[in-house]
Formats: structure tokens, C-alpha cells, sequence
């Protein structure tokens, strides 16, 4: 199971390394890269596709629908609602639908991530 993992991966686009090239992080565990603010960074989501054997198989794809909820979960505690609903929610419902799931199992996915968001 651990081959089919989703992967949230949130890019800052705008910090530079020393030759100009574009110094992509995880937000959640990088520090100041510059002095410069930044007013928004781009956002890149990657989705494996599920293969049918676990789309066909009711438990593999609730033991894979809990795991993708808790990686999401983890990955995007740090984003502000705000920007998590209005570009982050949208775009991974985009993707876990590209990525072959149901639109239940994918309303099922946001739902717990957004309950565990929730204070």
C-alpha cells in the first residue's frame, strides 16, 4: 500500500537560489529563503493513479481512502484556510478524481481532511 501514496507537494516558485534557478520547498518545513515577501506561492499537486485491483476491493480502498486523508491531513495544516479552500481543496479534488477514485470516495477524502482542519 505504501507504493500508492499521495503526494501533496506545496512549492515556493518565487525564492531563488544563487544562480536564479527556481529553489522549490515544502512549505511546512522551510525557513525564510530571502528577505522578500512573497504574496502567493504555486501550489503542485501529484496523484498516482489507483490501480483497479484496490478500486475493485472494498477494504484496500478504505485502508487506502483513511491513509489518503491523513496525508492530506498532515500536508496542508500549515496552509490557511482560507487559501486551502479557495486553491489547495479544489485542485486535489481535481486530481483524486483524474486519479480514477469515485466522486464519493473523494467527497469521503476532503470531508474527514476538512473535519480534522476544523478547530
Amino acid at each position: 500500500m505504501s507504493r500508492y501514496v499521495l503526494g501533496l507537494a506545496v512549492l515556493s516558485m518565487s525564492c531563488t537560489t544563487g544562480r536564479g534557478a527556481p529553489a522549490p520547498t515544502l512549505v511546512a518545513y522551510a525557513g525564510a529563503a530571502s528577505d522578500v515577501v512573497v504574496a502567493e506561492k504555486a501550489i503542485a499537486i501529484q496523484v498516482e493513479r489507483v490501480p483497479e485491483a484496490i478500486l475493485g476491493d472494498p477494504a484496500r480502498m478504505l485502508a487506502l481512502r483513511l491513509s489518503m486523508e491523513r496525508q492530506i491531513e498532515s500536508q496542508t495544516k500549515d496552509i490557511s484556510e482560507g487559501r486551502y479552500r479557495r486553491l489547495v481543496r479544489p485542485r486535489l479534488a481535481r486530481e483524486l478524481l483524474a486519479a480514477g477514485l469515485a466522486p464519493v470516495d473523494v467527497d469521503g477524502i476532503l470531508l474527514g481532511v476538512d473535519y480534522h482542519r476544523s478547530p
